[in-house]
């Protein structure tokens, strides 16, 4: 008995009995969370808040400089073959600067 008294337990959220710190489950109830929920910070959903807005500010970047590429590519030529090529060229350039700027000013932001 001496063994289970130095291990370092808590209470069991779900049945109240003593749980080792190291164990998966609750031996008597099955619980997964013996020591409870977990509980988040205050300062966690602002952050997961910001880097929803990090990547929101990232497509909507990277896709309005592609589109603005695709345009150009498409108002700059005549010809149907190039005029589709070169508005695939341009919108993949496009979202190529778009990426790292939308990124850069992601890391400004903070």
């Amino acid at each position: 008995m001496s063994e289970i008294s130095n291990m370092r337990t808590v209470t069991c959220h779900d049945c109240g009995k003593p749980v080792s710190l190291s164990a998966r489950a609750c031996p008597v109830c099955g619980s997964r969370e013996p020591a409870g929920p977990v509980r988040i910070g205050h300062r966690a959903p602002r952050k997961i808040g910001i880097e929803r807005l990090n990547d929101r500010n990232l497509a909507v970047t990277s896709l309005a400089l592609g589109l603005l590429g695709a345009c150009y590519g498409f108002a700059t030529n005549t010809g149907v073959m190039s005029a589709i090529f070169f508005t695939a060229l341009y919108g993949f350039i496009g979202v190529a600067i778009g990426v790292p700027i939308g990124f850069a000013s992601n890391l400004i932001r903070h």
